[in-house]
């Protein structure tokens, strides 16, 4: 069975956060094998970047770097370490109108790379959270500071890495463990008015 979302377990946030998009790629994907069209991946990926910017990412599944407009994809070999808690509010954000009020161009020489999210951890092919940000914070925090605390409360609940997820609305933060990670998500959900998801990272063969 395909999986809704190739990076991350998290069906319940197909709403925002990448979700329109994996669900579009996913069904591309479906339909090549349905219809027994037997399209290259290329061939796919030239309607996937019709669809969306961010729907060439998950034709590919597991862990991958974006770069261009986020349709030019590395496939990276191994998987993301550590547990995921996402925290998603009742509310979406608009991501045109985020986009629209962000001047400075994204990512646009190699120095200036605004998501640095991994580096080689103890073992092969495993790869830690390191240096992570995104630039899409500063204006989505002033427009909805109840994202801000909902990051805050990552942090102040063990996540070693906690950001929004994209434009927003949904934020997540990293734990090294699935104890902790499900400890933080039962404080969490009776803290603050969202859904509360305990996800942890997996791969995927390649189209």
């Amino acid at each position: 069975m395909l999986r809704p979302n190739p990076v991350v377990e998290a069906p319940a946030v197909a709403r925002w956060g990448g979700g329109g998009s994996s669900n579009a790629a996913v069904t591309l994907i479906g339909l090549n094998r349905l219809w027994g069209l037997s399209w290259p991946v290329d061939r796919l990926l030239a309607v996937a970047r019709d669809l969306g910017a961010d729907c060439p990412f998950f034709l590919f599944g597991g862990l991958a770097k974006a770069s261009h407009r986020g349709d030019v994809i590395e496939p990276l070999v191994g998987s993301s370490c550590g547990w995921f808690v996402l925290l998603v509010p009742e509310f979406g954000v608009e991501t045109a109108s985020i986009f629209a009020e962000y001047s400075v161009r994204l990512t646009e020489v190699e120095r200036n790379v605004i998501f640095r999210p991994l580096q080689l951890g103890e073992r092969i092919e495993v790869y830690a959270p390191f240096c992570t940000c995104n630039d899409l914070e500063n204006i989505v925090f002033r427009r909805y500071p109840v994202l801000q605390e909902l990051r805050n409360s990552l942090l102040g609940r063990g996540a070693s890495v906690a950001l929004l997820s994209g434009s927003g609305s949904t934020v997540f933060g990293i734990f090294e463990s699935e104890t902790a990670a499900c400890e933080a998500a039962h404080t969490l959900s009776t803290d603050h008015s969202v859904r509360v998801k305990v996800c942890r990272a997996v791969s995927r063969p390649r189209l």
